[in-house]
């Protein structure tokens, strides 16, 4: 674990590749070389370089895609399957969070239901822990907007929104899933608590919503998606 520790920090310390690195991880489709080298202004060579630094530490994984034309075929990049932890000293949280699942589970649907209230509180932290002080009392879901964007990059969704202010309306697009690792044989429970998560954050921000799920990377998307609506609700006198 030391000597991958190492050489991790020596892969990601090129700010260049750190950069390659997290183009790649926001990226809703695999890159080329090409693509890679437009975005840094930097030479193909230079760029496949870079890309094969990442993909000896297992943070990138790369395929050859087969289009069945004339020519050689593309060698595509992605973000690796594995996860990817750095901690001094060594500390495995994964096995942390699957012996708590697995005793929830023990639980049957009562511990599923505290799990899921559990989950929704701690995204409702989240926004209590903003600095709102710096903003009028009454900001607009745009501003709120902007401020959800800040606290899903700290989290590491690598999310982005589509606001349509003549509806009132919001796309949440997730483009990476902090939970991967832990899904297998578990995706019902933990994108339900991943789902009351993110609705803590929306509601503890835009207080009454609409939130529903659209599509859901762990089946066969390029994303989650979720669709906010925002409701008007009347106020008596």
């Amino acid at each position: 674990m030391k000597n991958k520790t190492l050489e991790l920090t020596n892969v990601l310390s090129d700010p260049t590749r750190h950069g390659i690195y997290e183009y790649i991880i926001e990226a809703t489709e695999p890159v080329t070389v090409k693509e890679i080298a437009e975005a840094f202004k930097i030479h193909s060579n230079v760029a496949r370089l870079h890309l094969t630094k990442l993909t000896e530490v297992n943070i990138v994984e790369s395929f050859l895609n087969d289009t069945k034309r004339r020519g050689r075929p593309n060698r595509l990049y992605t973000i690796s399957k594995e996860a990817t932890e750095i901690s001094f000293p060594y500390r495995d949280y994964k096995l942390l969070s699957s012996i708590t699942l697995g005793a929830i589970a023990k639980l049957g649907e009562a511990g599923k239901e505290i799990l899921f209230e559990v989950g929704k509180d701690y995204g409702k932290k989240m926004i209590e822990n903003l600095n709102l002080t710096n903003y009028e009392e009454n900001i607009s879901n745009l501003e709120k907007t902007k401020l959800l964007t800040e606290t899903s990059n700290l989290l590491g969704l690598y999310a982005t929104f589509e606001y349509d202010e003549k509806t009132d309306t919001m796309s949440y697009l997730i483009k990476n899933c902090p939970f991967r690792e832990l899904i297998a044989g578990k995706d019902d429970v933990i994108c339900h608590l991943h789902h009351e998560f993110l609705k803590g954050m929306f509601t503890e921000l835009f207080n009454e919503i609409e939130f529903k799920e659209i599509t859901n990377m762990f089946d066969d998307c390029k994303v989650c998606s979720y669709d906010i609506k925002f409701l008007t609700l009347e106020t008596s006198n």
